[in-house]
Order: structure tokens, then sequence, then C-alpha cells
């Protein structure tokens, strides 16, 4: 599954959660990926996702980490816009 893919499939919270979830296995060894991946907190996460983050190397981790904060920054602009829009008096 493509990062695209498992981006346009998560919600927000999930979205989150995998790039903390990123976040750590970027700054671990290769040896603790499964460690981390046992952790509570990931157990949200789609099996698939985590098996997609296992197959990457630190550097595709960093580029699949900075897609998921793009998309989010650009969904919460959107929601700014939308919000502030409603604000508008009509006429």
């Amino acid at each position: 599954m493509g990062n695209e893919k498992i981006i346009a499939q998560l919600d927000r919270p999930s979205l989150l959660h995998l790039s903390s979830f990123l976040s750590l296995t970027i700054a671990a060894d290769d040896d603790s990926f499964w460690e981390i991946a046992d952790l509570e907190m990931f157990w949200v996460l789609d099996l698939d996702a985590i098996n997609c983050c296992e197959k990457l190397t630190q550097c595709q981790r960093l580029k699949f980490l900075q897609q998921i904060i793009n998309t989010l920054a650009k969904e919460e602009e959107e929601a700014a816009a939308i919000s502030k829009q409603l604000q508008l008096p009509l006429g």
C-alpha cells in the first residue's frame, strides 16, 4: 500500500498517531521497530500502515512523516478558511 493511499484512508487522529509512530521509529534503531509498534498507544493503527512503515528506509520514513504533516497542515488551513467564510456577514 502506498503512502498516499494510507494517508487518504486515515482520519486525523490516526494520522497523528502514525506521525508519532514514525517519529519514534526514526529516532530508534531498526531492531526496536516492533517493540514500538507494540506500544498500547499504537494499537489503533492499521496493520497495513505499520507493515508499510517497516519496509521504508530512514529517509523514506522522514519523507512519509513530512507528507503526513503537510496533509494535516493543509486540512487545518482549509478548515480555518471555511470557518472564516462562515463568519462573514451575508449580503
